[in-house]
């Protein structure tokens, strides 16, 4: 980055960025992205990205000292990203799981995701988030809905297996088997696949 020139910076500033990412270097990866944001001002999209990137600091630190600096960072990046774009339904969502997450008043963030969710039934991001909160609540039976919804339009192993035990917290073996074995199509490393194997063996007794 030290070496780049005008022209490549910015380009090797987003990859160093997504790197840190990758590395679940959150914050620091938030830091960079925001950088290039404050440069960008009107793109509300790298803003997002900002954000997403100090939510998931915050989701993973252990630190209760510096987590409230993260969720703020989080926040006014959503923030500033609505601002450039009120119909950006993933700004929206960032500053509704900000909420749920970090505030004293979780139900605004749960309406806030309701209201992406109606303008857009099948998004992605909102239903991931209430189902995890749905699941948070032991409302099994709706965060079985919202997954069903998210594997649909974005399968994966972590999507599938989210699925899997909403299912086995609802008391639906069979469901939650069928979801393992869809996760395993999307495993590579054989130990995790052995892993699920043996779950699935467990879970049929």
């Amino acid at each position: 980055l030290a070496e780049a020139s005008a022209d490549q910076r910015k380009e090797t500033l987003l990859e160093l960025a997504d790197a840190y990412f990758a590395y679940k270097q959150f914050a620091v990866a938030g830091l960079l992205y925001l950088e290039q944001s404050e440069k960008e001002a009107s793109n509300a999209d790298m803003y997002v990205k900002a954000g997403d990137a100090f939510r998931e600091a915050y989701r993973n630190s252990g630190d209760s000292m510096i987590t409230p600096l993260l969720v703020e960072k989080a926040k006014s990046s959503y923030e500033k990203a609505m601002e450039l774009d009120p119909k950006n339904l993933d700004a929206k969502t960032g500053v509704a799981t900000c909420y749920v997450d970090a505030s004293q008043d979780p139900m605004q963030g749960i309406m806030l995701l309701r209201e992406v969710v109606a303008a857009d039934p099948e998004n992605v991001n909102a239903n991931l988030n209430l189902g995890m909160f749905s699941m948070k609540s032991g409302q099994f039976d709706k965060a079985i809905s919202r997954f069903e919804t998210v594997v649909k339009k974005q399968p994966s192993a972590e999507n599938y297996a989210m699925l899997a035990e909403s299912y086995e917290q609802s008391g639906n073996k069979e469901g939650a088997i069928k979801a393992l074995k869809k996760a395993k199509e999307y495993i590579i490393d054989p130990q995790i696949i052995n892993g699920v194997d043996e779950y699935i063996k467990k879970d049929r007794k």
